[in-house]
């Protein structure tokens, strides 16, 4: 504590941790990202993909709960993403415990259960010039 002109004044230092917006922590910081599904709020982590950088999370999901992330994107263009999952193995999204991914909302692309395999890496060729997704 220091007294200045009978003014006492006290310095302290702390640590502020910035988090950056969900579209930055994906890496397409330009897109309009929405979430939902009502069980589990996504939030950005620093520092957990396998390149040490940011990704987007859910809290736990509830069996037969959900949640969601989505975004539009306009074709052609390869989409890429790096993708992991905490939940039972070798259920699907029919038994509700998996990561899923779709376009345009109808039948999934791909999905992942389990836990062993990582950080793993998907790649689709939207090649219509149109809206998806």
């Amino acid at each position: 504590m220091q007294k200045n002109g009978g003014e006492q004044t006290e310095t302290k230092t702390g640590y502020i941790t910035v988090t950056p917006p969900l579209g930055k922590a994906l890496d397409a910081p330009l897109l309009n990202w929405t979430t939902g599904g009502g069980d589990a709020g996504w939030y950005v982590v620093m520092n957990e993909t396998f390149r040490d950088g940011s990704c987007g999370r859910t809290g736990d999901i509830d069996q037969y709960g959900s949640t969601w992330v989505t975004t539009t994107v306009r074709g052609p263009v390869k989409l890429s993403f790096d993708w992991k999952v905490s939940s039972y193995s070798g259920y699907s999204m029919e038994h509700a415990d998996a990561l899923g991914f779709a376009i345009d909302g109808g039948e999934m692309e791909e999905e992942i259960a389990g836990t062993k395999d990582g950080w793993q890496r998907e790649s689709y060729k939207l090649s219509e010039e149109r809206d998806y997704a």
